[in-house]
């Protein structure tokens, strides 16, 4: 079984069959050389993103480009798809929903649309100060 090299998704958990890409892995210090590594990726958008961390590095925003002109210069084969955004089965009723009424009430069909949004748990939350964080906790106690 083989798992994405950049989203971790399983290859059992996937329709298509993936792509094997060669990376160069930058060196990381003097003492090391650049190595290739060969990985599986399950998506045509997991390679391009898997060869654009191999090329400039994890922090995306140091990177020179925006991941939209790394996918235009560095094409893949069956990427070159001239597919015009209006052509696509998803939008072709697109005039039809401008001028319909949307009701955007609550209805009983949404149970979970009026249920109150409170903190379960998880991270703590980050005062901005120790006093903001005493009144609130006053507020609590006062109110519950």
């Amino acid at each position: 079984m083989n798992v994405c090299h950049n989203c971790g998704l399983p290859s059992d958990c996937c329709a298509s069959e993936g792509q094997t890409v060669k990376l160069e892995v930058k060196l990381v210090n003097n003492f090391h050389r650049t190595s290739h590594r060969t990985v599986w990726c399950h998506s045509e958008e997991c390679v391009i993103q898997a060869l654009a961390i191999a090329r400039y590095g994890l922090p995306t925003h140091k990177w020179p480009v925006t991941l939209a002109q790394f996918r235009a210069t560095h094409p893949l084969e069956g990427l070159d798809r001239t597919e015009t955004i209006a052509g696509t089965c998803i939008n072709t009723e697109a005039k039809i929903g401008l001028f319909e009424n949307l009701v955007l009430e609550a209805t009983d069909e949404f149970p979970y649309a009026n249920r109150a949004s409170k903190r379960k748990g998880g991270r703590p939350r980050k005062w901005n100060s120790e006093a903001e964080r005493v009144r609130e906790y006053r507020r609590r106690t006062q109110a519950g």
